[in-house]
């Protein structure tokens, strides 16, 4: 299960990219029970769409759906737009995920890209 994350600019489903298979709750605009959904998936850096129709949906009494689906095209850091269409072309849910392997409480963008130089004497330069 992915994992929501709010603050005052970003609200968005944080998925981890090492699990082949994703599972989404969601509650879909205008879902039908037993219609057939398709996942598009475009990757905000590329702009590249795939699409996934071999999914597992599943409906819940309380109007949420589960839609399970082997997704191959998340990376680390990646930003991606979510949409669940129905089978006439219609957006039935919208979001914007991002993929990390990372701790949602401890991310950190610079992880094993850059590493602090811990020196212990008090030298520096004073320009006039």
């Amino acid at each position: 299960m992915q994992k929501k994350i709010k603050s005052s600019y970003i609200d968005m489903t944080v998925v981890n990219q090492d699990n082949a298979l994703q599972t989404f709750v969601t509650i879909p605009k205008g879902y039908i029970e037993g219609e057939a959904i398709t996942l598009e998936i475009k990757d905000e850096q590329t702009k590249v769409v795939f699409t996934y129709t071999d999914l597992e949906v599943y409906p819940n009494v309380y109007d949420l759906v589960y839609i399970k689906a082997e997704m191959d095209c998340l990376y680390e850091g990646g930003f991606f737009e979510f949409k669940a269409l129905n089978s006439n072309g219609d957006v039935l849910y919208k979001d914007q995920l991002f993929s990390t392997n990372q701790a949602v409480a401890n991310y950190s963008i610079n992880k094993d890209k850059y590493t602090s130089l811990n020196t212990n004497n008090n030298d520096f330069i004073v320009i006039q």
